[in-house]
């Protein structure tokens, strides 16, 4: 499962290199210009506004970032490891600190799954 979600991810960073490189050109240009310059709590994105083009394009940058899946990897196999350390009767602050792991983890999953589906939309 592990290696079809490393395929997986990487065929969808491919797709989406290949769809920013047949965007319009006045659209790069103008995600390059404004790369971090803009607030996401002061403007409204809604979908089809220039903020929400803005947004996109954000997340377009990290999700497209060659570290990404690697970070993302990482966190997944450290994320395998530390639920396969929980064994019978564990003592109490190994469990709480797997507990803790795991939340973490989740919520860095979380993160990512957002941030894809904002990137390359629901099609993806």
């Amino acid at each position: 499962n592990l290696l079809l979600a490393v395929v997986t991810s990487n065929f969808a960073n491919e797709s989406a290199r290949i769809r920013e490189s047949a965007e319009k050109k006045s659209q790069r240009k103008l995600i390059k210009e404004k790369k971090w310059a803009w607030n996401l709590w002061e403007t409204r994105a809604e979908p089809g506004s220039q903020a929400w083009h803005k947004v996109r394009g954000w997340a377009k940058r990290i999700v497209g970032h060659s570290w990404y899946d690697h970070i993302l990897l990482t966190v997944t196999v450290l994320n395998i490891l530390v639920l396969a350390a929980d064994y019978y009767n564990a003592p109490e602050e190994l469990l709480q600190a797997i507990f803790i792991f795991n939340t973490t983890c989740t919520g860095i999953f979380i993160v990512d799954m957002v941030l894809k589906l904002v990137a390359l939309g629901l099609t993806y």
